[in-house]
């Protein structure tokens, strides 16, 4: 699933949800190709890892931290 949020203070994010702990690079196209069209946009992966990474610009993040990289607080 793939999601496109702006925030109230204008920052795009492109989200990608995987229902895995370790998203392979390889999986990540739908948001390197979204990187081509809009640079400035954060790219998450939000997925089961145990903990937050990245692969290049692209940030692999437990799903629940994908509220709190979106100043949402859910907890």
């Amino acid at each position: 699933m793939d999601l496109i949020i702006r925030t109230p203070k204008g920052q795009e994010y492109a989200v990608e949800i995987k229902s895995n702990n370790n998203p392979h690079p390889a999986s990540l196209t739908g948001l390197k190709s979204f990187a081509e069209i809009k640079p400035k946009a954060k790219l998450v992966c939000a997925c089961l890892a145990p903990k937050p990474r990245q692969v290049g610009n692209i940030h692999i993040v437990p799903w629940l931290e994908l509220f709190d990289m979106l100043g949402l607080n859910v907890r």
